[in-house]
């Protein structure tokens, strides 16, 4: 999420740094299944020019903030399986590292 959508100041990396690398994220996959452009883009590679106007597509298609809430799914089933160990672990700190993970924004 944070290449497609993150504060590149923030970030410490410029938007799109994963699609010109060609590490396809769960946004650009979700993308190139709703946008033709975006699944062209993704199956060739991406260049430099092609970066804003693909991740322009990625936020239209609702495919980040689909992402996010993929994430935040994932992250309510880990707590919940944190919270069934009934105190054997620290669930507490894992459940803090949980919530770290889904809601950064660097």
């Amino acid at each position: 999420v944070l290449d497609c959508d993150g504060d590149p100041d923030t970030t410490g990396k410029a938007l799109g740094t994963d699609l010109l690398d060609g590490t396809v994220t769960l946004p650009l996959l979700l993308a190139a299944r709703r946008d033709p452009e975006v699944r062209e883009v993704v199956a060739r590679g991406a260049e430099p020019a092609d970066v804003l106007p693909t991740l322009a597509r990625v936020a239209a298609s609702g495919a980040v903030a689909d992402a996010r809430a993929e994430a935040e799914r994932h992250a309510a089933a880990a707590v919940s399986a944190l919270e069934a160990l009934d105190g054997r672990v620290d669930s507490g700190a894992l459940s803090a590292v949980v919530r770290t993970a889904v809601e950064r924004r660097a």
